[in-house]
């Protein structure tokens, strides 16, 4: 039971502590499979250059009918007229990849 103000503000901070604590890591498992530095065989892998037929595969892989880019085309209109226009969309990604631009 609760008696005066001093314990409801007693309840009131200890409501408001609980509520704003740090939530645990329930991640740790994950985490703790996870290398700490990247070797240098994935580093290698990371920056290699990617190829066509991988950046066609990705492309292709990908839902047709998502959001539009910027550019208001969809990956449908891509998939469609690839032929046409695959090596461009190429080429201006590999120039854009390697600074991140």
């Amino acid at each position: 039971m609760i008696h005066g103000q001093e314990g409801l503000c007693q309840i009131a901070k200890e409501y408001f502590a609980d509520l704003f604590q740090q939530a645990l890591n329930e991640d740790d498992e994950v985490t703790d499979l996870m290398k700490d530095r990247v070797t240098e065989e994935d580093n290698q892998n990371l920056t290699t250059e990617f190829k066509m037929e991988e950046f066609k595969k990705a492309v292709f892989s990908m839902h047709s009918d998502k959001a539009p880019g910027p550019d208001g085309l969809n990956l449908a209109f891509f998939k469609r007229f690839w032929d046409m226009c695959g090596q461009e969309i190429f080429s201006a990604c590999t120039k854009w990849a390697p600074i991140g631009e």
